[in-house]
């Protein structure tokens, strides 16, 4: 990491940094950050009454700043914001492709790897070809839900019907 510091920011490169820290924004690296918005120090905005505005946590507008983070664009336009950075020095991240065969020992090979890593580390799976379920499927709560989800779909088979939580 260039200079050893970071921002929270996303993985989608269609959402700007001031809609996704307004938003709260839960970052890549969020068990060691936190959320996005948990770094700003100030915004300035247009009010819905056209009123140019630099709100502060320890400034006038205090309840007005709380409300930013987090509150999406329901407050106002905002136009500038100032954001903390994070000492962060090592960064690893990429991806490695495996045959949809392979999907048992690599899941096996995951679990076993996560269970060893430190509590800021944030390591994702992603099974591409995923079959459609005949309930909604929730977004994984933890690396233990997304292991059972992705075993109860090898057992079913490509063909097979996963009933979801």
């Amino acid at each position: 990491v260039p200079l050893a510091l970071t921002a929270p920011h996303g993985s989608s490169g269609s959402v700007g940094t001031v809609g996704y820290t307004s938003g709260g924004g839960l970052p890549l690296m969020g068990r060691a950050l936190g959320f996005a918005s948990d770094h700003v120090q100030s915004f300035d905005l247009v009010t819905p009454d056209g009123r140019l505005r630099h709100v502060e946590a320890d400034g006038e507008d205090a309840e007005l700043f709380v409300a930013l983070r987090g509150g999406k664009g329901n407050f106002g336009v905002i136009t500038a914001m100032t954001l903390d950075l994070t000492p962060y020095r090592d960064f690893y991240g990429g991806g490695i492709m495996y045959p949809e065969d392979a999907g048992p020992e690599v899941l096996t090979a995951f679990r076993e790897w996560t269970a060893q890593l430190p509590p800021d580390a944030l390591p994702g799976c992603n099974c591409p070809s995923l079959p459609t379920c005949s309930s909604p499927m929730p977004s994984p709560r933890s690396v233990a839900d997304f292991v059972a989800a992705a075993e109860a779909y090898r057992r079913a088979g490509p063909a097979g019907d996963v009933h979801c939580l």
